[in-house]
């Protein structure tokens, strides 16, 4: 059996993928069927390193991006995304699929549409609780759409909508404190606070906790991860600390296989609030402060609230975040443990530990 990929981006597309491609993989050797991956898309740096960490083929691919602001760059992308799908209808032909897994994104686009051409069944995600752009023109072409949150489901039509959760790093429920502490070097001697800025790091975030480090350092202990782009300047920033500070506070600039390390070790977490960092806090039952992106089509903003319709977050919008209310929260939440408790047990509402299971076994389905 062949699989495709429709996919790309950072890799809170990309973690999916990954997931499913295991639980593709457990179903194949079950069922004694030789299986075949490939997966075609726009990738950046971090997309392409973690497919190659997991052994996952890929042809990259040009896909136009339509940005919600005024660039010359959304001119140029009609021609580029003409020139992916020429780039994409080649791969895919030599591939040749039985099935297709697009997750989202406008880098999903040329891997479905072609798909869609060959006659391919196509099995599409979508994990925000307001669909993208991309996904609502995908629908149409698509098999079956899975969503993660069931309000979604009315958008495209319950007949061909399976509602299953979302899925993220295959074992980040799988952490240990233990090994936190080894590959951190943490003390343990403070609260914990994990702060996620996503695959790319988050500059308000960053420079946030950075200007509050001082501060911060006297009530917990801080695993930071700031993106690739952003160790040099994280690196000067531990050196400007003192011995007794500098020893609290530890980055890093992209996890994969210790992510779940991370999030074991953490007793409140900030986090952006796309769909992979939301499955991540709920997996592994974290209270959270969530910071949702201001310049997407509020996909994250609306995946913030319903987290704090049910208890499990607070959320602090860009203009909040600043340094006096967040120290003020952290603050406010670790003098109060059975908020955090509550916020922590709310989190298994939006777990879904078996949404990669159920995607895998419905795109079994769809080759029968």
């Amino acid at each position: 059996m062949r699989v495709l990929f429709a996919s790309g981006g950072t890799g809170g597309h990309i973690l999916p993928i990954i997931a499913v491609k295991q639980e593709l993989e457990r179903l194949a050797q079950e069922k004694q069927i030789p299986i075949e991956f490939l997966l075609v898309g726009h990738l950046d740096e971090v997309g392409k390193s973690l497919l190659e960490a997991h052994n996952i083929p890929y042809k990259s691919v040009y896909a136009g991006k339509i940005r919600r602001y005024f660039s010359f760059d959304n001119f140029f992308d009609i021609f580029r995304a003409i020139a992916g799908l020429f780039k994409a209808q080649w791969y895919i032909w030599k591939f040749m699929p039985d099935i297709t897994f697009g997750k989202g994104g406008y880098a999903s686009v040329p891997g479905v549409l072609i798909s869609w051409i060959y006659q391919v069944p196509t099995l599409i995600h979508e994990s925000d609780s307001v669909p993208g752009l991309a996904n609502k023109f995908l629908g149409r072409f698509a098999s079956v759409v899975a969503v993660g949150f069931p309000n979604v489901a009315s958008v495209f039509g319950e007949k061909k909508t399976s509602i299953v959760g979302n899925m993220t790093h295959p074992d980040i429920a799988e952490g240990s404190r233990e090994d936190a502490g080894r590959v951190f070097e943490l003390t343990f001697e403070k609260p914990v606070l994990l702060v996620v800025g996503g695959s790319q790091g988050a500059r308000i975030i960053n420079e946030v906790i950075w200007s509050i480090l001082p501060n911060l350092t006297n009530s917990v202990e801080i695993i930071h991860i700031v993106g690739n782009n952003n160790i040099l300047a994280a690196s000067k920033v531990k050196k400007s600390l003192p011995p007794s500070q500098e020893r609290l506070y530890h980055y890093a600039g992209f996890l994969d296989n210790d992510m779940k390390h991370a999030y074991a070790a953490a007793d409140l977490v900030i986090s952006r609030a796309g769909a992979s960092s939301i499955t991540d806090i709920c997996l592994t039952h974290k209270p959270s402060i969530l910071v949702p992106i201001t310049v997407d089509a509020g996909q994250q903003r609306s995946n913030a609230y319903e987290m704090a319709k049910i208890g499990a977050s607070i959320v602090l919008e860009e203009p909040n975040f600043t340094p006096h209310i967040v120290l003020g929260k952290i603050d406010e939440l670790l003098r109060q443990p059975n908020i955090l408790e509550s916020m922590s047990a709310q989190t298994v509402q939006f777990a879904t530990p078996d949404a990669a299971t159920h995607i895998a076994e419905q795109l079994f389905s769809l080759n029968q």
